[in-house]
Formats: C-alpha cells, structure tokens, sequence
C-alpha cells in the first residue's frame, strides 16, 4: 500500500512445489549457523501451463547471490549453482540454477 494506491499481484509460475533445504558452502553469516541453512522451494521443469523448461528455486532475497552455491537436499542431495534471477523481489528470488560437483571444505 502506498498513499491511496493498492498494489496486489497473483502469479502462477509452477506445478508441484517441493520445499527444499539449501545448506550453505560459504560463511555468509558464520556467527549463526542456522543462517547456514536456508528452506526454499524447488519447482521442476513442465511441459504444462505454464510452461518452464528449466528447474528452478524459489530462495529468500537476503540469501540470494549469482554464482553462490548451495547443498540441495531433498529426496536426492546435489550442489547448486545459483544463476542470474529470473525475478526479483523485495522478499525473494526466483532463479534457475546448474548442478555442480561438490565443493570440498
């Protein structure tokens, strides 16, 4: 809300959602190591309205970086490249990503 205008916006950006855990292979905030790990929500590829041909992540906007990577885990465990958003929000970032090997501490 702003002055007397009302700003209010519904998408429809993917099929079966899955809330994931992206664990943190940096020390962003190494004081908290909750910080280290972060939920977001992982929407598959679909051939279906909408259709998006590409995985993609749903993470909050303050964890968001290009190029940062993360531990995926779900019902598999992969490392995650993060790329460039595809949207951006005050709140959040929707973006793809690439499966990378995994980085050694």
């Amino acid at each position: 809300i702003v002055g007397e205008n009302v700003e209010l916006g519904v998408e429809h950006i993917g099929r079966d959602p899955k809330r994931v855990l992206l664990i943190a292979h940096d020390n962003k905030d190494a004081g908290n190591a909750k910080r280290n790990k972060i939920v977001a929500l992982y929407l598959p590829e679909s051939d279906a309205y909408p259709r998006i041909p590409i995985k993609t992540l749903i993470v909050p906007a303050d964890e968001y970086s290009p190029g940062r990577v993360f531990t995926m885990l779900s019902t598999n465990e992969a490392a995650v490249r993060l790329k460039e958003p595809i949207e951006q929000q005050r709140d959040f970032v929707w973006t793809s990503f690439d499966v990378v090997d995994p980085v050694r501490p």
